[in-house]
């Protein structure tokens, strides 16, 4: 009987049903073997929660287990698995969720206002006013005239010296300019350094953009479409109509390639391509933590809590049912999932592809919007908008808001037992925390636009909320997320320029920047992106593949969340792998989320760097999969959509190739590593998430993450502004921002919003940094390696009331 239980573990595929059906006919057997005390050893017992496990039943699984364990506790691998199990049943993972439906292609084939829920009773206010026109006109002029010039100054000056993002800093504090040095002035370095990266910005959008509808609509729309007057002036729930092109930034339009070769040239799925190394000896080898995990110094958990918050709100692929046949990787057989559980391959859905494929490469949907509209917290379609919106009652919430319960946390699905809102997958207590947050802040600007706006129907308040919600996303991301993750002097600089232009910048205390001041010329580079003109480049507006595989940040969360108080540490460490899934609001009701804040805020958040992921992501379960590994599956992922490996994937995005493995790090041991998983001349094989890890630069100061990514987040951090009309020509328009949510986006910071809905933390260390993403543990003062940009005073010194 264990002998046949045994080859079906190892057998064992959830696509299978006769498998299944086989297994549980054993499972019977084993029970009944085990009963009383027929099963002195425990091996019975632990070979049917093995079973049990598989079949994802984990309470039960964990019952077996324990049982097992009672009687030979020194069997590490019964242990193991009776933690797992133990873990996935506290999740409740065996109330997992079907696979969501395919795309139907006529969502996207038949006209987007078809599925759109027209808001009742909007009521606009004035356009502008005249003298708004003729300054509007008057700075568009001026930009009209500046913009050659400045283009011009930026090909001359990007084109000298390092574009390396961790050396950019060092060569022009130098003065390192071509064959001549000198020193050059604060300032002056400040400007040098916006028109590098602005350099580096136009290459790329020059060469690497690409449309995957191939000059049609985007989602092969059908032309001739009538506009619905009221999208032009409130967003749509699916990202439909935010321009002309019906379709663009849809949820359910492509993710494109990006490269300087057309995509036909290089994307192909090499999921299953026998060449490369299995993602499990990948996984292991270069992804698994040695040691205790490396922390960045300068960042808190906040920030990763961040970036998982807002990927979620720009892209997600869906998967096949496992039915449609699934991506099979065999375990060696040391693997501990092979000895824990006896199965002898990993398993992973494939990717839904596009349900409009036609000829040409492989091309993938996005389940999200791929606009800047906090669909993350409202949805990507007009049913989970209404459903976020409607009460116990049945009926949409008065004055826009959506639905918070009594203690003002989002309600629970019953089927999931985890927070409803727009995006719920993949969930840990940070979602929880971010999610709150922001859905207290819409109800926040809800009760102050009707107090504004009296007149404005809910649906008018909703959308409205919307757009000042999403917009102060963007701005805390901007000029704050991104320059705590690049703290150095001159990349926070240039990167602020995005939403200030430089004239601002430069003349300007932060607290006194705005975007479209009368004084600056309409141009994305001296005004800011934020109230310039709209720019697609000529190619859609379509969150990219490889912008999707760059936001691959798992190495950054933690294992264990240090728990404090108001009253300081309390000495509880909660693991992460206990707080997923259901058991997020769980710890939520017993910690509270002020006290969960705080522990964000104090505790450092891991490098992005080789051999950094949690353990427990290797060796987990998730919705559907009993034993999965996560770091795996960021190699998996890659691999199947089309992206090409690190070194192409550079030279496709205009960055220079490696020649080998020296040229991504030049530590040996790390060389060594590589060289044991791709072969001594494999730099061609190297994944990317591998090479993006491995990327010298990581350990040098004040450096969040590496040079490759940091190229493409460039890129989109300018033009997922530059290409939204609600960014751009929109900004300065009464009828879409009025003056009062223009002035509360322009002033809203991470710390504001926090303290706004979580008063207590102003006797907290929030109240003693600059930015809210630095570590609250400690100060400029005493700690100036966790402060850079404090300690540079580039940023902040000339802020009056400065903390520091």
């Amino acid at each position: 009987m264990h002998a046949t239980t045994r080859e079906l573990l190892e057998r064992f595929t959830q696509t299978d049903p006769e498998l299944i059906r086989q297994l549980r006919v054993q499972l019977q057997r084993l029970e009944q073997a085990a009963a009383g005390d027929a099963d002195p050893t425990g091996t019975t017992q632990a070979l049917a929660g093995v079973c049990l496990f598989q079949l994802q039943e984990y309470a039960a699984a964990a019952r077996y287990l324990e049982a097992a364990c009672t009687k030979q506790p020194e069997r590490e691998a019964w242990r193991l698995m009776l933690h797992k199990a133990s873990a996935s049943a506290v999740n409740e993972l065996a109330l997992r969720r079907a696979p969501l439906e395919p795309f139907r292609a006529e969502q996207l084939e038949f006209p987007a206002a078809l599925y759109l829920r027209e808001p009742r009773g909007v009521q606009l206010p004035a356009g502008p006013q005249r003298g708004e026109v003729l300054l509007d006109a008057a700075r568009n002029a001026v930009g009209t005239l500046t913009r050659p010039v400045v283009r011009q100054l930026i090909r001359a000056v990007g084109s000298l010296g390092s574009r390396k993002t961790w050396q950019l800093e060092e060569a022009l504090s130098t003065g390192v300019m071509g064959k001549k040095e000198r020193t050059l002035g604060r300032e002056a370095r400040a400007f040098v350094a916006d028109m590098m990266l602005g350099y580096l910005r136009m290459q790329m959008n020059r060469d690497t953009l690409q449309d995957p509808y191939r000059g049609d609509l985007a989602g092969h729309a059908p032309p001739g479409q009538r506009r619905p007057e009221w999208t032009r002036y409130l967003p749509t729930a699916d990202g439909s109509w935010r321009t002309d092109d019906p379709n663009m930034g849809r949820a359910g339009t492509r993710f494109p390639m990006q490269g300087v070769l057309d995509a036909s040239e290089f994307a192909r799925n090499r999921a299953l391509d026998p060449s490369l190394p299995n993602p499990r000896l990948v996984s292991r080898a270069l992804l698994a933590p040695e040691g205790p995990r490396k922390e960045a110094p300068f960042l808190n958990l906040l920030a990763a809590a961040w970036i998982q918050f807002q990927v979620h709100g720009w892209f997600n692929h869906r998967q096949l049912p496992p039915q449609a046949g699934m991506l099979r990787y065999p375990l060696d057989e040391d693997d501990p999932i092979r000895l824990a559980t006896g199965q002898t391959h990993l398993e992973y859905r494939k990717t839904q592809p596009d349900v409009l494929q036609d000829r040409g490469p492989q091309y993938f949907q996005n389940e999200c919007t791929h606009w800047w509209d906090a669909s993350q917290v409202y949805g990507s379609d007009q049913a989970t908008e209404d459903r976020l919106r409607t009460g116990p009652d049945g009926q949409l919430l008065p004055d826009g808001k959506l639905y918070l319960t009594a203690d003002g946390t989002l309600p629970i699905d019953p089927q999931l037992g985890v927070e409803d809102t727009g995006f719920n997958r993949n969930w840990w207590v940070a979602l929880s925390l971010m999610h709150t947050l922001f859905a207290r802040e819409h109800n926040y600007v809800c009760d102050l636009l009707k107090a504004e706006q009296p007149g404005w129907s809910s649906d008018h308040l909703f959308k409205a909320a919307r757009l000042e919600v999403a917009a102060k996303m963007a701005r805390i991301h901007t000029v704050e997320w991104t320059p705590a993750i690049l703290p150095n002097r001159v990349l926070a600089a240039g990167l602020n320029t995005n939403w200030h232009g430089i004239m601002a910048t430069k003349f300007l205390p932060l607290e006194k920047r705005r975007p479209g001041l009368w004084w600056t010329p309409k141009d994305s580079m001296l005004g800011g992106i934020i109230g310039a003109h709209t720019n697609t480049y000529g190619k859609p507006r379509l969150f990219s593949e490889n912008f999707s595989e760059v936001y691959r940040l798992h190495a950054a969360v933690p294992d264990t969340l240090h728990v404090r108080t108001s009253n300081g540490p309390t000495g509880e460490e909660v693991s992460i792998e206990l707080a997923r899934e259901s058991s997020a609001h769980v710890l939520v009701e017993r910690l509270g989320l002020e006290n969960l804040m705080l522990s964000f805020g104090y505790q450092k958040m891991p490098m992005l760097v080789g051999n950094n992921y949690p353990a427990f992501m290797l060796d987990t379960s998730t919705d559907g999969l009993a034993k999965t590994d996560i770091a795996a599956a960021d190699i998996v992922r890659a691999r199947e959509r089309g992206v090409p490996p690190y070194n192409q994937f550079r030279a496709l995005l205009g960055r220079t190739r490696c020649r080998d493995y020296s040229d991504i790090t030049g530590d040996p041991v790390k060389i060594a590593k590589l060289e044991a998983v791709y072969g001594k001349g494999g730099i061609e094989k190297v994944d990317l998430q591998v090479g993006l890890l491995f990327e010298e630069g990581l350990q040098r100061p004040f450096q969040g993450f590496d040079d490759t990514r940091f190229a493409v987040f460039l890129q989109e951090a300018s033009r997922r502004l530059e290409a939204d009309p609600f960014f751009t020509e929109k900004w300065n328009d009464p009828r879409v921002y009025t003056r009062q949510m223009k002035r509360r986006i322009v002033e809203t910071t991470m710390a504001s919003l926090l303290l706004r809905h979580f008063p207590g933390l102003a006797r907290s260390g929030l109240s003693t940094v600059n930015n809210a993403f630095e570590p609250w543990s400690s100060t400029v003062h005493t700690a100036p390696h966790e402060h850079p940009l404090s300690a540079s005073e580039e940023w902040y010194a000339h802020q009056p009331g400065s903390r520091t």
